[in-house]
């Protein structure tokens, strides 16, 4: 009896075994998998450098594969050199609706020793297939010391954080080597925190905000091993200073949209009042669906009014957001471009009145790229042209539209060269997040932890953005082009990749533009100024040149869209502007040259 149940035991262990490896070399007659090609952060650096602590550089490999399920993960081994070896696994994704596979694997960079290396990856699957790559550069690890401090509103100006004194969120901290001349920047995070490990060596130390500093103004360090207490106090007034921010996306035609409306309030002191927004344009109205938590307090004709409590400088930037549902009609058409204005009060003691009311400007579409970039102003024309040293505030937005939570989203956006990265400042985010940002102009902002969840489940609740303002290197060549575009991860998702922004520098109302090679003959030679009267307008509009040459005569609306075009040979041109909505137009003159002037129509 006991031989014969082992037997059968033995006999059973047999046939699973069997049918064990006969489901294996099916599984493996029917996958593919390779890995293509690795690198540690971007593939354009030929060496990356980085400290032992370091823990913002990441590893990326692109790969192939068939035939896996979302069950199935597959073991990434990545061999330093020298018996250093780490080791991650990475599930596989399948697009909804299909069979096909995705694998994007990455891992972040920690506690590697001092070296130079070029890691070799190693992919593993559950069938037993292998591959190998090597990365494309190298990552030279070298002996570094941390800096560390805090930023803070320094209300009593002692250049001490007294207990009641506020921290200051996302202060830039940068260092420069004084010898390389490399820099390396870090933020302050909601407690006022910043902490960066930077390789030894002697660097001056500097921090960004809108703010003067009480103290230090800056400093020289000598980074050889760890250096705390690198406080800054900022000195930040203490009467309200409140103003507007809306974040939205476009109109559709008679399609409720929502806008998310908030207050900032840029003092130490809390404050509290109305958003008061008005939708004057005949093309858009209210749309009166609220869950009962947001109900406005006050609907009076086009005017939409909503409250605010307890707002200082230190709260706002973390999203705090209202939502506002507007509908557009059907006399709004596909490319149109719908403005309305946000006032914030109160206007009687606020320290800077002409910030309180901003008008903000959104398409007409019949769909959206959930995931995409905007560059604001919008600029003048179809060139979008902005004028030389005008600050751009970018705003990336992201909705998770997989089908499951996002647990971590990482936005990566490479600034041009032409922008001062020392002048980014942060204007507010969906949630909050970790920045990097190197001195290749790579902008990193990191949502650990964001349980971001799907459309499906939760559609309000699966969006996120983050928006920032950055200026202009100093006197930029006229005809520069300003291109951005960001780059957004959920997950081991592979990127998704935004609109490109697009801007170009000129002089706007002045008597000289030059202009890169390309343009029109019309728009060639020195240009001649022209006089613009009555301004502001309320009717006709005389165009007096200095001349009598065939000439274009183009009307741009604010947010750049051509809304009127004509000839003239004449010196004397009458314009009518009665088919302007009232508003501020630019008017563009080509002649045998070429210049811009503003227009404001009543």
């Amino acid at each position: 009896m006991n031989l014969k149940t082992t037997n059968m035991k033995n006999l059973a262990k047999i046939l699973f075994l069997g049918v064990f490896i006969l489901s294996f070399n099916a599984l493996s007659s029917q996958t593919t998998f390779s890995l293509d090609a690795a690198s540690i952060d971007s593939a354009g650096n030929l060496t990356v450098i980085g400290c032992p602590q370091d823990d913002h550089h990441y590893w990326k490999i692109t790969s192939k594969l068939s035939g896996y399920t979302r069950s199935d993960s597959i073991l990434i081994v990545v061999n330093w050199g020298g018996g250093i070896v780490d080791s991650v696994y990475n599930p596989v994704y399948l697009n909804v609706g299909s069979s096909i596979n995705q694998f994007y694997p990455y891992g972040r960079i920690q506690n590697i020793p001092i070296g130079n290396y070029r890691p070799q990856f190693i992919g593993v699957t559950p069938d037993g297939k292998r591959d190998t790559v090597f990365s494309q550069n190298r990552y030279i690890v070298k002996s570094c010391g941390n800096i560390s401090g805090n930023v803070f509103l320094d209300v009593t100006v002692n250049c001490k954080r007294d207990p009641r004194e506020k921290p200051y969120y996302t202060a830039i901290v940068e260092l420069e080597n004084r010898i390389s001349k490399s820099k390396f920047y870090t933020h302050s995070d909601t407690s006022g925190n910043y902490s960066m490990h930077v390789p030894a060596g002697n660097y001056d130390i500097t921090v960004s905000t809108p703010f003067s500093k009480t103290c230090p103004k800056g400093g020289h360090l000598n980074v050889s091993s760890n250096s705390t207490g690198i406080d800054f106090g900022l000195e930040v007034s203490s009467v309200k200073d409140v103003l507007p921010s809306v974040f939205g996306r476009s109109f559709r035609p008679m399609t409720p949209r929502g806008f998310g409306v908030s207050a900032r309030n840029l003092s130490s002191s809390s404050a509290s009042g109305e958003i008061k927004i008005i939708l004057s344009d005949p093309r858009i109205a209210h749309a009166a669906t609220y869950p009962l938590w947001t109900q406005p307090i006050r609907v009076v004709g086009d005017t939409v009014v909503f409250s605010y409590s307890n707002i200082s400088y230190a709260n706002s930037l973390i999203y705090n957001s209202i939502p506002l549902y507007v509908q557009a009609n059907l006399n709004a058409k596909i490319g149109d471009t719908i403005c309305f204005d946000v006032e914030v009060t109160p206007i009687i003691g606020d320290a800077d009145t002409t910030n309180n009311r901003k008008t903000y400007c959104f398409p007409v579409s019949n769909s959206y790229d959930p995931n995409d970039k905007q560059g604001l102003p919008f600029g003048i024309g179809p060139d979008n042209i902005i004028d030389r040293g005008q600050d751009i505030e970018y705003k990336i937005r992201f909705q998770n539209t997989g089908n499951d939570t996002a647990y971590k989203v990482v936005l990566v956006d490479t600034l041009q060269e032409e922008m001062d990265i020392s002048s980014i400042q942060i204007l507010g985010s969906s949630h909050e997040f970790d920045m990097s940002l190197d001195d290749n102009s790579v902008l990193k902002f990191t949502f650990n932890d964001i349980n971001l969840v799907d459309s499906a489940t939760n559609e309000p609740e699966s969006n996120g953005f983050v928006s920032f303002k950055i200026s202009q290197k100093p006197n930029l060549a006229y005809g520069t082009n300003i291109n951005n575009t960001a780059y957004i991860y959920f997950d081991y998702n592979e990127a998704i990749i935004t609109n490109t922004t697009h801007h170009r520098v000129d002089k706007i109302g002045g008597n000289e533009v030059e202009e890169p090679d390309g343009i029109d003959a019309l728009s060639q030679g020195t240009v001649r100024s022209f006089k613009l009267f009555p301004n502001p307008a309320h009717g006709n509009v005389t165009i007096e040149r200095a001349n009598d040459e065939l000439g274009i005569i183009r009307v741009y609306d604010i947010s750049g869209k051509l809304a009127l075009t004509m000839n003239t040979d004449q010196t004397k041109t009458q314009m009518s502007t009665k088919e302007l909505n009232p508003g501020i137009y630019f008017v563009e003159v080509l002649d045998s040259g070429r210049e811009i002037q503003k227009l404001i129509v009543q």
